[in-house]
């Protein structure tokens, strides 16, 4: 009697007696957590927030001791006692000085910014051709794929390739950054024969001083008046080699006008900087496509692969493009580790509880699985922790699938026992089930409780241990 009492109260009994309420309920959390899913930001490693502040000046000291003394130690001292930095690192060339502030774990990093731009601001004894310290805070970017453009033409041709197909990308809304890597500087060369000069009674000093005066940017100053302001500005650039041929060196008595091109070899070429870019063994340009912390690498993946495919009919002769490095496809085969994973044990415990047990067992073991997934995917939202799905989380759902799979089991293997020793009747559908709801429900809660313990862990290790431990978590939380 008394366990006809017990058997009769409780959750576990009111849902038993109640199946339309736990279906709609199970229905609820399948379709709510389904168009969840659907929404979900994808990445591929998750996006750490920024945790650093860098501080830039640029000092055309010719030498990195002369920018150490003059500037970064200048810039490291005026740092001394501001609250919330773990460490500083800082790097001197003979361009200029850049320093890089960590904040330490916790801190506001907009707080820390602005006690830093403070104290840089604050510095007077800087050197004279020091430009103004840049601060600026730490972008959360990171690189989605890249787009190469390679070919047997010319490096001109490839450039420009490059830079309309970037113009073309960045048109997309759902693009947000293009980085070109393997750009050459476009420089004008001029060969002077000396012997041609001397026949002429020219030198190579006239010469470099014919080219500054007619290749000219210079601003004059402003003339102000009561009617306005004029700016006087002498506005004369040039930018290609037939330009810097027909600028006019001398003239002789009889009119006769002499040129650049006629008393050196003008030509087009590339600033020798060191860069060679190949692909497929053949020159080359990168598009690195980036993206921010809250974007979504399927999205962006999709777009640009419909840019670059709509761009096919603008290639000049000899030029091809590639896309490369496409970090969607990791997360892709990561979904699909985690869907066939599922399956395939959705699959095998079924068939295994329909040989054991009976196929009315196997088939509800089965279905708790995806409700299960579609009650993580609700708490991984926006509207509760608004994680992503990536590598991280997905690795948690894989973890957590072998245990609910389990407790799946146990409960419905005890169902079933009890039905055959009593009878199939609600009771003992009841019994059975609160039979091993202490032990099942604590051992859960247990799991949860080891998995959470991860999410304490500080750093920005410890953010990615917290991700693999929610979702984990997560799962067995609807179990």
């Amino acid at each position: 009697m008394n366990a006809s009492v017990s058997a009769s109260k409780g959750w576990v009994a009111w849902f038993t007696r109640n199946p339309v309420a736990a279906n709609l309920l199970m229905v609820f959390i399948l379709v709510i957590g389904s168009l969840t899913a659907m929404n979900l930001r994808v990445e591929d490693f998750p996006s750490l927030p920024p945790n650093s502040i860098s501080v830039t000046v640029s000092y055309d000291s010719g030498s990195a001791l002369t920018s150490e003394e003059g500037v970064t130690i200048k810039l490291e001292e005026a740092l001394n006692g501001v609250p919330g930095i773990k460490q500083i690192s800082s790097t001197s060339d003979g361009s200029g000085s850049t320093l890089t502030v960590e904040q330490t774990s916790g801190y506001n990093l907009d707080t820390l910014y602005q006690d830093v731009k403070n104290r840089i601001d604050s510095i007077t004894t800087l050197p004279d051709q020091a430009e103004t310290p840049v601060v600026s805070r730490q972008l959360d970017i990171e690189d989605a794929l890249s787009v190469h453009i390679y070919g047997s033409a010319d490096q001109q041709t490839l450039q420009n390739t490059a830079k309309r197909l970037r113009d073309q990308l960045l048109a997309n809304p759902f693009i947000e950054e293009v980085v070109t890597g393997g750009r050459q500087t476009p420089e004008i060369t001029i060969q002077a024969d000396e012997q041609l000069l001397q026949s002429m009674g020219l030198s190579l000093n006239d010469i470099a001083t014919r080219i500054a005066a007619a290749s000219v940017t210079e601003s004059g100053g402003e003339l102000y008046s009561e009617n306005g302001t004029l700016i006087v500005k002498a506005d004369q650039p040039k930018y290609f080699q037939r330009e810097f041929a027909n600028i006019l060196i001398s003239e002789t008595r009889d009119g006769q006008r002499i040129t650049l091109g006629d008393v050196a070899r003008v030509s087009d070429s590339y600033a020798q900087s060191g860069i060679i870019a190949r692909y497929n063994g053949q020159p080359a340009v990168e598009l690195a496509v980036q993206m921010y912390g809250s974007s979504d690498i399927m999205q962006i993946s999709e777009n640009v692969k419909t840019e670059v495919a709509a761009f096919q009919s603008q290639l000049p002769a000899n030029v091809h493009t590639s896309v490369w490095n496409d970090s969607s496809v990791y997360i892709t085969e990561r979904l699909g580790l985690l869907l066939n994973n599922s399956l395939m044990g959705i699959a095998l415990v079924m068939l295994m509880l329909s040989l054991l047990l009976n196929v009315r067992v196997a088939f509800w073991v089965g279905a708790g699985l995806p409700v299960i997934f579609a009650g993580a995917m609700l708490l991984l939202g926006p509207n509760f922790y608004n994680l992503s799905l990536n590598e991280i989380t997905t690795f948690g759902f894989i973890i957590a699938l072998g245990i609910v799979v389990d407790d799946a089991v146990v409960v419905g293997e005890s169902i079933y026992a009890e039905r055959e020793r009593h009878g199939a009747s609600i009771e003992s559908t009841i019994r059975g089930a609160q039979r091993v709801t202490v032990p099942t429900v604590f051992g859960v809660l247990t799991t949860v409780a080891a998995f959470m313990a991860l999410s304490l862990v500080e750093g920005r290790l410890g953010k990615i241990f917290a991700m693999f431990a929610y979702a984990a978590a997560f799962c067995l939380i609807f179990s």
